[in-house]
């Protein structure tokens, strides 16, 4: 990626995150000239990311105060965007300003301007109480949990395709999220909630290594306050229930972290 002159007041580590979002966009796409709506765009910085990728790229926002981002073009009449349909939207740290009922119709506005195919990139804060700054007391209305970000897209995709969430094979799993069950090898697992979530999460991401700190925040939750060694105990108990006694189910790299392999 080619550097990028950043002449804005944010940290350091906010302008590396935030420019990673943008990067994730740019390296999981594949079409450069697919049309990207850059919504809430704030200093433009995140605009001249997407440009090092597509061709085609529409910045909107709305500035009270007047202000105008440098060497970026944006548009501040949302009757203008809504003209024609997108095939990236990105809409970063956004919604967290807003209340419950302004982050629901924004999510749906959003979704009647991306085509058919379209993705739409969402990021926003971890939820954190009491605030961790003064700007986020101030500024932010409401902040998601990833457990509720979480169970809001299942819910919308759920009333979209009913059946899609409630079953899936992958292998030699077939996991049924509606009665918390999983099957390895036509046999269902005797399995507590917290296996259950540890198989899944582990199953779900196969051929992805996942570091302990990672299954903890998945598994677990952020604000868990206790040892790692907890995912070892658990990974013992189902390398037990899945008789995977040379450990070819549940891989461990050693130092990594642990993978499930299917084919």
């Amino acid at each position: 990626m080619k550097r990028l002159e950043i002449s804005y007041s944010l940290g350091a580590m906010d302008t590396l995150v935030s420019l990673a979002r943008y990067n994730f966009v740019n390296r999981t796409l594949n079409n450069k000239s697919a049309s990207v709506l850059d919504f809430g765009c704030g200093s433009g910085y995140g605009t001249l990311v997407l440009k090092e990728r597509f061709n085609d790229v529409t910045s909107f926002d709305i500035y009270p105060d007047n202000y105008t981002p440098p060497n970026v073009a944006v548009v501040q009449d949302i009757n203008l965007i809504r003209k024609r349909k997108y095939d990236v939207i990105t809409c970063f740290e956004v919604i967290e300003h807003m209340g419950e009922q302004d982050q629901t119709q924004l999510m749906n506005d959003l979704q009647s301007l991306l085509t058919p195919t379209g993705s739409l990139y969402i990021s926003t804060v971890r939820k954190m109480d009491p605030p961790p700054t003064e700007n986020r007391r101030k500024e932010h209305v409401r902040e998601l949990s990833f457990e509720e970000l979480l169970a809001r897209i299942q819910a919308r995709i759920r009333n979209q395709f009913p059946n899609l969430l409630d079953e899936v094979s992958i292998g030699p799993f077939k996991i049924d999220d509606r009665r918390k069950e999983i099957k390895y090898l036509n046999h269902i697992l005797d399995l507590s909630p917290t296996e259950y979530a540890l198989l899944k999460f582990l199953v779900i991401n196969h051929g992805l290594v996942l570091s302990k700190s990672t299954i903890l925040d998945r598994v677990w939750g952020y604000d868990f306050g206790g040892e790692e060694n907890i995912v070892e105990v658990y990974i013992r108990s189902l390398r037990e229930k899945l008789q995977d006694h040379s450990r070819t189910v549940i891989r461990t790299l050693r130092g990594v972290g642990y993978r499930i392999d299917i084919s």
